[in-house]
C-alpha cells in the first residue's frame, strides 16, 4: 500500500487550555501504581513527522514506569509500561486486549529527550524530541505555514509562483505565465535534503524545459531557466506577497490526517469554511476507518492515509477563492473541491448566477475552453487528448487575472488549468456581483 502524507487545508485558530486534560491523565497514571505515595510523575510531549502532537503522561517508581501515550487532535489515549534499558526508558504500548502495539526508546536523562516510536512490526517508525509538558506556554500547539507569492520574468513575460511550505516541510508550488494566462502543472522535484532548492519540469511550447530555483534572501530567490538543446540562463522572482495558513492535524491510532488553511480576519466566512472542510474531513475518516477494518496489519499506525493540498487562487475583501486536492489510500480516485465564497455574504459563489440575463454561459465557457485547451502543448499527445475535453475542465475558481478553470488532478498531467481573464468578461457580471469589481479593475 502507498505510504502518503496527510494534508488537506481550512481557516480558524485554535486554542486550548488542557490544563484540566493533564491533570486528569497524570492522575491516571499515577492510579496505575497500587500505591501512589512515593510516585513520581513526569509529562512530556513532542512531534510525530514534526505535524502531530503527542502527549506522554509518565508515572513511575524505583523499578517500573507506568502511564499513558496521548494525541491531542484524536482524543486517542494509549497504555504504556516499561522501565530503563542501558539509559534509555523503553516503553512498551498495549491496546485494549493488553496486546502490544508499539515501542518507545526514549533518552530520559538527557534535557531535550531524544525519542524514538515504532510499530509492532518495525515497518513504521519516527525519531522526535520529547519536551517537557510543563515547560510550555502552552499544552496544545496549533503551528502556522506560509504561501509566500513571487514574480519574475522570462523572455519577456511575466511568471508568478506560490510556494506554500508547512512544518513537515513538504512543498507545493503554483507557477503561472501572466503573459499566456497558462498555469504549467508543476510538481516539485527536491535537489537538497531541506527543499530548499528544487527544480520544475515544465516542457513548454516556448522551449524551457525546467526552472531550478534557489534562495538568495528571504525575499528574493534565483530561477535558472533551462532550455531544449541545452541553453540556459538565470533571473531572479521577488517576494510580492505574504499568506499565513492555520494548521490542523487528526490522528487515530491508525491513520492521520493533516489540515491547514489561509487565515482571514472575517470571522463569519471562517465558520462557513470551517463547515464545509469539516464534511469533506468527516468523508475521509468515514473512508480511512473502512480502510482499516479491511487491513490485515492492524498493528501498523499510519500506514492507510490521505494526501490534500490547497491552491490558493484569491483572498480579498470580497471573494475567497482556492482549491482544493485530495488524494487517499482508499482509492484510486483523486478528488478536486472548488471552494469560492462571498466573503461580505459567507455564501458560496454560484457561477451560473454571476452574468446577466441573457448571456448564455455555458456556451460561451465551452467555446472558450476549446480553443485554448489546442493550445495546450500536452493536447498534440494522443494519450492526453481524451483528458483534455471541455468538460474535463470543471474546477472553477477565482484568480486575480480571472476565472480559473481546472481539471482534477491526474498522476502524469497534473492539473490542467486555462483562465478566463476580467478583461473578456466586460459588460455580461451582474452589477451585484462580488465578480464586479475584479472586471473594473
Amino acid at each position: 500500500m502507498r505510504k502518503l502524507i496527510i494534508t488537506l487545508t481550512l481557516i480558524f485558530s485554535v486554542y486550548l487550555s488542557l490544563s484540566g486534560q493533564s491533570a486528569q491523565l497524570i492522575n491516571e497514571a499515577r492510579e496505575l501504581f497500587s500505591d501512589v505515595k512515593n510516585i513520581i510523575s513526569v509529562e512530556l510531549y513532542g512531534y510525530l513527522g514534526n505535524e502531530n502532537e503527542v502527549q506522554l503522561y509518565l508515572a513511575y517508581d524505583e523499578n517500573e514506569w507506568r502511564g499513558f501515550c496521548y494525541y491531542p487532535a484524536s482524543n486517542t489515549k494509549i497504555k504504556v509500561e516499561g522501565g530503563i534499558v542501558r539509559n534509555n526508558l523503553i516503553l512498551d504500548e498495549t491496546d485494549g486486549n493488553d496486546m502490544k502495539i508499539g515501542m518507545w526508546m526514549i533518552g530520559i536523562d538527557q534535557i531535550d529527550h531524544p525519542a524514538k516510536w515504532r510499530d509492532i512490526s518495525g515497518k513504521v517508525s519516527f525519531d522526535l524530541i520529547l519536551r517537557k509538558l510543563n515547560d510550555a506556554n502552552k499544552a496544545m500547539e496549533y503551528r502556522h505555514s506560509y504561501c509566500s507569492i513571487y514574480e519574475g520574468t522570462i523572455d519577456d513575460q511575466s511568471y508568478q509562483l506560490k510556494t506554500y511550505i508547512n512544518h513537515g516541510n513538504n512543498l507545493r508550488t503554483s507557477l503561472m505565465n501572466y503573459g499566456k494566462m497558462f498555469y504549467y502543472p508543476s510538481i516539485p522535484e527536491c535537489i537538497d535534503p531541506g527543499c530548499t532548492t528544487y527544480k520544475l519540469v515544465i516542457n513548454s511550447e516556448e522551449g524551457i524545459n525546467e526552472i531550478v530555483f534557489s534562495p538568495v534572501s528571504h525575499k528574493l530567490i534565483k530561477a535558472l531557466v533551462k532550455y531544449d538543446g541545452g541553453t540556459q540562463r538565470e533571473v531572479s522572482f521577488n517576494e510580492t506577497g505574504f499568506i499565513q495558513l492555520n494548521e490542523i492535524s487528526y490522528m487515530s491510532s491508525f491513520y492521520r490526517i493533516y489540515v491547514s488553511y489561509p487565515i482571514l480576519k472575517d470571522l463569519s466566512i471562517n465558520d462557513t469554511i470551517k463547515r464545509d472542510i469539516s464534511a469533506i474531513m468527516d468523508t475521509l475518516r468515514k473512508e480511512l476507518d473502512a480502510c482499516v477494518e479491511n487491513e490485515d496489519e492492524l498493528n501498523s499506525r499510519l500506514t492507510v492515509s490521505a494526501n490534500g493540498w490547497f491552491d490558493l487562487g484569491l483572498v480579498n475583501d470580497d471573494i475567497y477563492s482556492g482549491v482544493l486536492t485530495i488524494q487517499s489510500d482508499c482509492t484510486d480516485k483523486i478528488r478536486t473541491y472548488s471552494l469560492v465564497y462571498n466573503v461580505k455574504t459567507g455564501q458560496k459563489i454560484d457561477f451560473g448566477d454571476q452574468f446577466t440575463e441573457g448571456f448564455n454561459i455555458k456556451f460561451f465557457f465551452s467555446q472558450y475552453l476549446k480553443e485554448k485547451i489546442k493550445k495546450i502543448p500536452e493536447f498534440k499527445t494522443p494519450i492526453f487528448k481524451n483528458h483534455l475535453k471541455p468538460e474535463s475542465f470543471r474546477n472553477l475558481y477565482v484568480s486575480d487575472q480571472g476565472i480559473v478553470f481546472a481539471t482534477d488532478f491526474n498522476t502524469i498531467l497534473g492539473s490542467q488549468r486555462i483562465i478566463l481573464p476580467f478583461t473578456d468578461l466586460k459588460g455580461v457580471i451582474k452589477r451585484k456581483s462580488p465578480l464586479k469589481k475584479m472586471v473594473n479593475d
